[in-house]
């Protein structure tokens, strides 16, 4: 940006502040007023906030085959979304007191079907915020309410409630296993209970307890095969009614989780399927022959075993993720990952299954070669070590299912309770004020600026010229408004830029040979507000102050100011000495400034207009006889020229008219108009005076402060 630019912006902001301050401060009062305003319509708003942490826990049943597993990012994920949904808000509203219901606002004229519970679940779940602490299985919760009281009670009603869901799901979840298993382990008390009696009853009447060695390691192992078998089955069976409920919870939504795996597939599939089957076969083979788990065979089978569900696993999400399923809801993400590990879990357990069931068809076939008594005496205690074993093992995972469920309850934990909020968080009357102060305050710049530059005040000597034709004699920067002798800048602060503008407007009258051929000199002004008074004092005290000896006539009988300004009484004067037969040199007193005289306006008057009337040609003739006294330069303070008509006659008697302007004040008409009475009048113009100019920066600089 050019120096010129910056320093014509300068500028525009320079007059901006000094001219339109008052416009400013306003457009900022008032801003402040509208958010002052504001923050006492505004309902006080509350906030009650409590957290909770999660604890996660094992799965109710070991060996069910289903995945535990959970992404964190879900499982909070799920858990932000229920606290808040409508249906969460809903179950809030229920267990809040009758009291605390009451509390909620009320429409005065409820619409036709309005629904209480419903009106206030909607308000719930409006102002029932939450949010996840970063790393960490951590919840926060926030009620705003307009109530303080109220707030509290909902933030910790919506704890408990969420509580009470958890566990509500939790039970749903391991309920159905267990009494599964309950079942199962009554089933095979009563099938143990009766084939031990018909085991002592076939004894007894046969007499017959045993048979040889390889018959008994046959038996021996056709009752392990069948165990494992009842025990496949009874895994696969739980896994299946696990299935089945989250089937069920997801039916309850609406939504299709993922296909069976017995229902969907690919070549692949059908091909892993089978191959697990196989390897299935030779480890059951190899268990029922007694092999350790530690045996390298077994162990290998188990490998290749683990490492043909993973593929498995993965062909299934494959094929949910290939459009199978649609899955957008961060819920089924869940249950997507349980029901494809039960899937492949139920597929390895039928598995198992049809290979001990080839291997019991072998043994089976095995022990029918026997003698009819040792054939059904095998039978039978197979029958009861089976049933024993299933028994046993039904009695152990029921235990450790109801360990288990007891532990996994309370997962949830309130770590803050909700406390009753002492000050609302809205309005936010120190933040609101302070937005306001700053926007009023940028706002009142810009309106200032603005308007500003709209004015384009009247400062440049050469517009002035070019549209009055009269010379610019002087300059005069702004100056604080002051009252009594400090408003004489020419004569108390010297080396002021306002001392030297006035210098200069004497200089320029000295070289219009002011003194000699010009000794009486009017100053006006277009309107008031112009500055002439201030001017006129000035000048008189520069004047006085390079020798000139000088009589100041305060002419301005309606709104007088030069006694104010140097401390002077006001009376006698001018009204005095035109209203009786006194001379009016008999009133001329020192104004405390060397060379300097002055003549006041006198006793107030109740009409000055028809007085200055009246008494004008006696007003003319004291002046003509002021202009033959021993003062070098008569300077008289008179009415605006635009307001009194008398103004303009004066200005035909003396030897000189300064017209004086603010520069602030843009009115081409009124000096045209000015100028054209003047010209008319024959009355001779010596230049113009701008006032109020705002000076540039170089020029406060130069010369200081510009405060006096």
């Amino acid at each position: 940006m050019a120096t010129s630019d910056t320093q014509q912006i300068w500028v525009l902001v320079h007059r901006a502040v000094a001219r339109r301050k008052k416009l400013m401060i306003g457009v900022a009062l008032a801003v402040l007023g509208a958010v002052v305003i504001f923050d006492r319509l505004q309902e006080p708003v509350y906030e009650a906030r409590t957290s909770m942490i999660f604890d996660e826990v094992a799965p109710p049943v070991d060996g069910t085959g289903f995945n535990a597993w959970r992404d964190r990012d879900v499982l909070i994920s799920n858990r932000l979304e229920e606290l808040q949904s409508l249906a969460f808000a809903q179950e809030i509203v229920t267990t809040l007191s009758e009291p605390d219901r009451a509390r909620f606002p009320a429409p005065k004229k409820p619409v036709p079907g309005y629904d209480a519970a419903v009106a206030l679940a909607e308000q719930i779940d409006l102002n029932l915020l939450a949010r996840p602490v970063p790393n960490s299985n951590v919840i926060e919760v926030w009620v705003r309410l307009q109530d303080a009281d109220l707030c509290a009670a909902v933030a910790n009603a919506a704890v408990r409630v969420f509580q009470e869901r958890a566990d509500r799901v939790k039970r749903e979840g391991t309920g159905g296993v267990r009494r599964f298993i309950e079942e199962q382990v009554e089933r095979y008390r009563v099938q143990l209970d009766d084939v031990e009696q018909a085991l002592r009853t076939y004894k007894e009447v046969h007499r017959i307890t045993s048979f040889d060695n390889e018959s008994r390691e046959v038996l021996r192992r056709t009752t392990e095969a069948e165990v494992l078998r009842n025990a496949a089955r009874s895994s696969r069976q739980a896994a299946e009614e696990r299935l089945a409920a989250i089937k069920a919870r997801l039916t309850e939504q609406k939504k299709i989780l993922v296909p069976s795996i017995v229902d969907a597939g690919t070549p692949r599939m059908e091909k892993l399927k089978q191959k697990l089957v196989d390897l299935q076969l030779q480890a059951m083979d190899l268990k029922v022959q007694s092999y350790p788990p530690t045996h390298p065979k077994l162990q290998e089978l188990e490998r290749e075993i683990l490492q043909t569900k993973a593929s498995l696993t993965e062909e299934v999400l494959k094929l949910t993720a290939d459009g199978a399923v649609s899955d957008p809801i961060a819920q089924i993400e869940k249950y997507a990952a349980d029901a494809v590990g039960l899937g492949i879990e139920i597929e390895s357990l039928r598995a198992q299954e049809k290979g001990l069931e080839r291997i019991l068809a072998q043994y089976d076939t095995a022990l029918g070669n026997l003698p009819e008594q040792e054939f059904q005496l095998a039978r039978l205690m197979r029958e009861r070590d089976v049933s024993q074993k299933i028994y046993n093992s039904m009695l152990e995972k029921l235990e450790a299912t109801r360990v288990s469920e007891a532990e996994a309850l309370p997962s949830l934990r309130v770590l803050d309770p909700a406390q009753r909020p002492l000050e609302p968080i809205l309005p936010r009357t120190k933040l609101n004020l302070a937005l306001g102060l700053l926007v009023g305050a940028l706002l009142g710049a810009g309106v200032g600026l603005v308007a500003e530059s709209i004015a384009s005040p009247l400062d440049s000597p050469v517009e002035v010229e070019s549209l009055t034709g009269w010379t610019v004699l002087a300059s005069i920067p702004r100056l604080n408004r002051t009252s009594g002798g400090r408003a004489l800048i020419a004569a108390n602060a010297a080396d002021s830029p306002g001392a030297e503008a006035y210098r200069m407007l004497r200089t320029n009258l000295q070289l219009a040979n002011l003194g000699k051929g010009n000794r009486t000199i009017l100053v006006t002004s277009v309107g008031p507000g112009e500055g002439k008074s201030t001017t006129v004092s000035n000048l008189a005290a520069s004047l006085a102050a390079g020798g000139r000896r000088v009589l100041l006539v305060d002419a301005e009988l309606r709104r007088p100011v030069q006694h104010t300004i140097f401390g002077v009484d006001r009376a006698p004067g001018l009204a005095d000495a035109l209203g009786s037969n006194r001379k009016l040199s008999a009133l001329v007193r020192p104004s405390g400034v060397a060379n300097l005289d002055l003549i006041t306006t006198g006793t107030p008057l109740p009409n000055p207009g028809d007085f200055l009337a009246t008494a004008l040609p006696r007003f003319i003739a004291e002046i003509q006889a002021l202009r033959g006294g021993h003062h070098d330069v008569l300077l008289l303070d008179s009415p605006p020229l635009l307001l009194i008509h008398d103004t303009v006659l004066l200005g035909t008697l003396v030897d000189g008219v300064v017209f004086v302007i603010n520069a602030n004040r843009r009115s081409p008409e009124g000096l045209q108009r000015a100028r054209s009475i003047l010209d008319g009048s024959g009355a001779k113009v010596l230049g113009v005076v701008l006032n109020y100019v705002e000076p540039l920066a170089s020029y406060k600089r130069y010369y200081g402060a510009t405060t006096h």
